[in-house]
């Protein structure tokens, strides 16, 4: 049996029982990971959900991916990074935060496994991809970057605190990594539990809380410079939607009073997403 990625324990307790996996609860720190973590083929995950039908979903989405999201994670980096230099994004997808990135003067490289996506990236946005399956071993020995990016990556990762160790020792000592990932907390699990499409998909390997981070930093020697919860407007609204006891409020509900939901939610960390600035923690 799979021990906690985090606390290690060994127990732990069904959270659900899906068609094709089982999702667990650890009895220490109450994260929920995928049983049998060990055994999960991740290289036939990824060549069986990111193929050409993802890419084709991507592509009708790039717009909204450039203002929604690659916009404000480039922003990110000018307010935690004081200076341009190099960036490594891990899990590039189609390109676009790292299409964004180089347009704003940083000297980027990417690591993203589905070579469809690759191809993508190469043909839309110019950019060469390494089309693998994350190691540290992709770069030579001493090679390291300004800042280092991974985008909703976390929850896909078996071994997340393995991971982190690798990510670090590519960083310089000044450098800042920033991530983004689902909230456990979210709004859309309390209103769908069970059936969220968070916690459905076969490649959340495991799922976080503001508690689990802060935890996994500490484990893995960063320091914890910015957390924050992100309720974006249009996910607001579509959570909102999937909810048919609010479905009269919601009609007539003013934009001020959603604005101000998704404050509230942000500041209680309901948010649909957490993001996390972190760096070297100096002794």
């Amino acid at each position: 049996m799979t021990s906690c990625p985090i606390c290690e324990e060994a127990e732990s307790k069904l959270y659900y029982r899906y068609p094709r996996f089982n999702l667990m609860k650890c009895s220490g720190c109450e994260v929920i990971y995928r049983e049998s973590l060990e055994s999960v083929q991740h290289d036939q995950l990824i060549r069986d959900i990111y193929d050409e039908n993802w890419v084709a979903m991507r592509d009708r989405y790039a717009v909204n991916t450039l203002r929604e999201h690659a916009s404000f994670n480039t922003m990110l980096l000018d307010m935690f990074v004081q200076k341009k230099g190099k960036l490594l994004e891990i899990g590039s997808g189609t390109g676009e935060f790292l299409w964004l990135a180089r347009e704003a003067g940083w000297e980027v490289t990417g690591v993203e496994p589905s070579a469809v996506a690759c191809e993508y990236a190469n043909h839309r946005y110019g950019l060469a991809l390494h089309n693998e399956i994350w190691h540290e071993s992709i770069f030579e020995q001493g090679e390291s970057f300004d800042a280092i990016v991974f985008w909703h990556v976390l929850e896909h990762i078996p071994n997340p605190k393995s991971f982190l160790k690798q990510v670090k020792r590519l960083l310089k000592p000044e450098g800042r990594v920033l991530f983004s990932l689902p909230n456990l907390h979210s709004l859309t699990n309390a209103i769908l539990g069970t059936a969220s499409p968070i916690l459905v998909e076969e490649d959340h390997l495991c799922h976080y809380a503001k508690e689990h981070i802060e935890q996994l930093m500490s484990l893995n020697g960063y320091d914890i410079i910015s957390l924050f919860s992100r309720e974006e407007p249009s996910r607001l609204e579509r959570d909102l939607q999937l909810n048919p006891a609010v479905q009269g409020y919601l009609t007539n509900m003013r934009e001020t009073e959603k604005i101000k939901m998704m404050i509230g939610l942000q500041a209680g960390w309901h948010g649909h997403e957490i993001f996390g600035i972190v760096g070297h923690r100096h002794e």
